[in-house]
């Protein structure tokens, strides 16, 4: 009798301990926490993308513009094409001095009573918040590629 009366009072503490629901979001919650973490750590890494691709392309748009006023309406020379290049690069740098940029692609391009140019980029920079964690294997170099396009009116003799 005294061992049935333990069974018994074994098996209603096992009951009441599985019907505790005390707790019982901690699980999920560790589970899930690691994936949370990890969305805002993407989050704060894309505003970062977004910053730097809005910086770029107001360096492309600048500089273009800028061609338009440096070249005249003839077709440019080799130290004019050496002189575009330098423009459009130092745009890039001096909208953002810390990233390193590939040579740009310049397309001047001559229609009926205008010049149009076209200039583009690339921009590669170390990942500022993603970099740092061991777990999302992501490549630390993110590249951003850029273009800027300008029109100048050719203004014939009367």
């Amino acid at each position: 009798m005294i061992k049935n009366r333990l069974l018994h009072v074994k098996v209603r503490l096992l009951v009441s301990l599985i019907k505790n629901e005390q707790g019982a979001i901690l699980f999920p919650f560790i589970i899930f926490l690691p994936l949370i973490i990890g969305l805002i750590f993407f989050s704060f890494e894309l505003a970062h993308f977004l910053q730097k691709k809005t910086k770029l392309s107001d360096a492309m748009e600048q500089a273009t513009l800028a061609l338009t006023v440096e070249n005249n309406n003839s077709t440019p020379s080799a130290a004019q094409i050496t002189k575009n290049a330098e423009i459009v690069s130092s745009y890039a740098q001096a909208y953002l001095p810390a990233e390193t940029f590939s040579t740009p692609t310049i397309n001047i391009i001559y229609n009926n009573g205008r010049i149009e140019y076209g200039a583009e980029i690339n921009m590669s920079y170390s990942a500022k918040f993603l970099s740092n964690i061991q777990v999302t294997n992501l490549s630390t170099i993110i590249n951003a590629t850029d273009r800027g396009a300008a029109r100048k009116n050719i203004i014939g003799a009367p």
